[in-house]
């Protein structure tokens, strides 16, 4: 859910768009963020700028009247202030590039864009334009409490206000950024409810810090159950009161970067569990729906393609959340050590085992224990691990004490366990237990729409890391990293990215740096061969993509050339598939399962690929 920013104004933003759909969009992803203001017709937008105050003007480049470009001109000479943001599928490099550097343009959005690119760059603007939160207090209590709070709070560091009434704190109140902490006497208003209403609108969000008459009074309890986070009872001592505003600030400002950290697993996620394409919609879909329950999840995909990733998702959506997230992974540890490992030991239980041990199902009670590459388990560890997900509870390593637990458990492999319980290497009993709820992760290669959205996270990060700024990534390279098989699907990506960036030598002024896969890239990047595809025809491949930027250039030049060989290798690499698809069925008699295992590819992404170019199974 896309969090309400909460300015005493709302952020407004113009979207300058001619095309109803484009413009609906963009209104339905940012009127929970800001308040959206539509114009169809770039001199109308320049109008609407000179009359009111805008967070960000984001207009299409092709316009009725002006162009965005030219619409944006003119915004930065009315309102400098203002985020400029060009979307277009069609400007030029040129166009774009002098328009950046002349500050006409601050933000570029490629069409098509997504509702995750615009509401990202919009809650990045907002973020910046939203003061932070003062670190004062609201001080309104009797004359003989009035030189005690006052000395309390300037040891704290804390800035404060003095008000002898409700009235008075109303006037006091800064209208941004308002207070932290109020601390105030139930004996200054009349009606100690009303009065926690009418301060809490006076300092809405602040910690409240009541002093109350002595005595047993009815009024505390009622005030702790409506929110107010502490009360302190009069006489009121001046170390007393510091060790209670001290530990109400601390405990709101830990809840508040508890929430920052949640909203960071945010819309669908961690930041890195980005993308539009349908497999993934299948996901953020099916995390959404059992996140919530304790169910056992079995994620499933090649190596690289994020399987922990939607496990930390999973257990930071989760009612677990405060609890631990305890991961283990089987394929990095010796076999004679995964039992103890998972359970523990006991103090010699086997040769070097000095002291106990807890193992990973107790560190993860009341948490999530991820065990990731489950297929990997030793079949003698199998049989303990079936019963501790049967009985909750287990046996340390030699010893004798049954310990039960709370935990979720969620696994991931990128083995074929259905072929390894036809092998007789992992047990039948124990994969129906773990494949309650089955997440298939799709490999990079069949997310083809994600790429983009995937290199440009990434290319920002590395960017803020390593102190450059200005890199883009040109449009031969897009072509280039959505045409490549990523064998190491996510892993192999962002390697590719970091090397680029750190690769790029820096600069000092403002001209935008494009990247070409020329000097950084590896040589396989561009290939648009399958991984299954020979290497002399990958090579072949990767030749035609590594061509100078002279060589570009010259390309340029030749009308309708690059447009003409682009089209023809798709065409080629098409036929190469399939064909290749057709004889692997052909082989096995119709079978996708064993052509698709032959083939390196999961058995749904083999049967969109029959469907693509037509084929028919023949049993």
């Amino acid at each position: 859910m896309v969090p309400r920013i909460r300015t005493a104004e709302r952020a407004a933003v113009l979207v300058v768009e001619d095309e109803p759909e484009n413009a609906d969009l963009m209104l339905r992803a940012l009127r929970k963020l800001c308040s959206v203001e539509i114009c169809s017709d770039g001199v109308a937008a320049v109008d609407r700028v000179q009359g009111g105050r805008f967070l960000a003007v984001i207009a299409d480049h092709h316009l009725p009247g002006l162009t965005g470009v030219e619409v944006l001109e003119r915004v930065a000479r009315l309102a400098p202030q203002t985020e400029r943001i060009l979307v277009s599928g069609h400007a030029s490099a040129e166009v774009l590039t002098d328009a950046i550097n002349r500050g006409h343009v601050g933000h570029f959005l490629p069409k098509p864009i997504t509702v995750d690119q615009l509401v990202g760059l919009i809650s990045r603007l907002i973020a910046q334009s939203t003061p932070e939160p003062a670190h004062r207090a609201l001080l309104l209590v009797g004359p003989d409490v009035r030189e005690t709070a006052r000395s309390t709070l300037g040891s704290l560091a804390l800035a404060h206000d003095v008000a002898t009434d409700v009235p008075s704190a109303r006037r006091l109140s800064p209208p941004q950024g308002g207070y932290e902490l109020v601390l105030w006497d139930t004996a200054m208003v009349k009606d100690t409810m009303a009065g926690l209403s009418e301060i809490t609108q006076v300092a809405p969000g602040a910690a409240h810090v009541c002093v109350e008459r002595p005595g047993g009074d009815p009024d505390a309890p009622r005030l702790l159950a409506a929110g107010v986070d502490d009360v302190i009872w009069r006489p009121v001592r001046g170390d007393e009161l510091a060790v209670r505003v001290r530990r109400v600030l601390d405990r709101r400002r830990l809840i508040a970067e508890a929430q920052r950290m949640r909203h960071g697993v945010g819309e669908h996620g961690l930041r890195e569990l980005i993308g539009q394409s349908p497999a993934m919609t299948s996901i953020f879909d099916k995390i959404e729906r059992v996140a919530a329950t304790d169910a056992t999840v079995l994620i499933r995909g090649e190596t690289g393609t994020g399987k922990e990733l939607v496990a930390r998702v999973l257990h930071a959506l989760s009612h677990r959340r405060d609890r631990p997230f305890v991961p283990v992974n089987c394929a990095a540890l010796p076999e004679t050590l995964v039992e103890s490992e998972l359970f523990g030991h006991e103090r010699g239980a086997f040769t070097g085992a000095t002291a106990r041990r807890a193992g990973r199902f107790e560190r993860a009670d009341g948490g999530t224990l991820f065990i990731d590459e489950v297929g990997d388990v030793p079949p003698a560890v199998q049989v303990k691990l079936l019963r501790t997900l049967q009985e909750r509870s287990f046996e340390r390593l030699g010893g004798n004490d049954t310990l039960c637990v709370n935990f979720r458990l969620i696994a991931a492999t990128n083995r074929d366990l259905e072929r390894m319980i036809a092998d007789g290497n992992f047990r039948e009993d124990l994969f129906y237990r773990l494949n309650v709820v089955p997440i298939q992760m799709p490999p990079l290669r069949e997310r083809t729409e994600d790429i983009w959205l995937l290199a440009e996270r990434y290319l920002v990060d590395f960017q803020r890391r390593m102190g450059k700024e200005g890199i883009r990534i040109s449009d031969r390279m897009r072509r280039a990293l959505e045409s490549h098989a990523w064998p190491g699907n996510i892993r192999e990506l962002v390697n590719v990215i970091e090397r680029v960036v750190a690769l790029t030598p820096p600069h000092s002024h403002a001209d935008v740096i494009e990247f070409q896969p020329v000097h950084h890239a590896p040589p396989s990047l561009g290939a648009s061969s399958p991984p299954w595809s020979g290497s002399q025809r990958q090579a072949r491949l990767g030749d035609g993509l590594l061509a100078t930027s002279a060589e570009e250039e010259d390309r340029r030049g030749e009308p309708g050339t690059i447009g003409s060989k682009t089209r023809a290798l798709k065409e080629l690499v098409g036929e190469f598939e399939r064909r290749l698809i057709s004889e692997a069925l052909e082989r096995h008699k119709g079978s996708c399962s064993r052509a698709a295992r032959e083939l390196g590819i999961t058995r749904q992404g083999l049967a969109l690929k029959i469907a693509k170019h037509g084929l028919t199974l023949v049993r």
